[in-house]
């Protein structure tokens, strides 16, 4: 069956999850499986392309994996930076826009100064977007969309634990993402 642009969807999410169990059922270390799996992202965002899927957005580091040792956080984030180093040009060769949704003021210094250069460097780009989820979710992720639909619903028994009023939802959903569930 040959795919057409109407079945194509316009935007698809990923949420990254299963690489350190991967490298453990196959006796590698857990950011060997990290690895793999930025690896596979240069597979899954050629394919986009190549289809034309518009908008890629990947579920990367939620505000949880901050709990894990900090050997591997600091790996993960020195993968981060790694990835973003080399996918750079690939961002460029196929005129892909970097965007990051989460709370990337948590994050490194370092780490920060990359994603925002690939930023930089890739705003003027229209033809696809990547889209990183980075330190997102947790009670920050539940707390707009339940208390929305608490006015909405009138849920009135509902009461999140710590609501920070200065967060908006669009840390964490994809406010430039066409959004069509299939």
């Amino acid at each position: 069956m040959s795919k057409t642009k109407s079945t194509i969807p316009d935007h698809v999410a990923i949420i990254m999850d299963g690489n350190g169990r991967w490298a453990k059922a196959h006796g590698l270390p857990r950011l060997q499986g990290h690895r793999a799996g930025a690896e596979s992202v240069r597979a899954i965002l050629l394919a986009c392309r190549k289809i034309g899927v518009k908008y890629l957005t990947l579920y990367a580091f939620s505000s949880e994996n901050w709990i894990r040792p900090r050997p591997e956080v600091t790996g993960l984030m020195s993968l981060l930076r790694e990835f973003l180093r080399e996918q750079s040009i690939e961002l460029h060769k196929h005129k892909v826009r970097l965007r990051v949704i989460g709370h990337i003021q948590d994050l490194p210094l370092p780490v920060r100064r990359e994603l925002n250069r690939v930023i930089d460097e890739t705003a003027h780009y229209t033809e696809g977007h990547l889209v990183l989820a980075l330190s997102y979710g947790g009670a920050r992720k539940s707390q707009t969309p339940f208390a929305e639909s608490r006015k909405k619903y009138s849920v009135a028994s509902w009461r999140p634990k710590k609501l920070r009023k200065k967060r908006s939802h669009s840390t964490f959903i994809c406010p430039m993402c066409p959004i069509r569930i299939l």
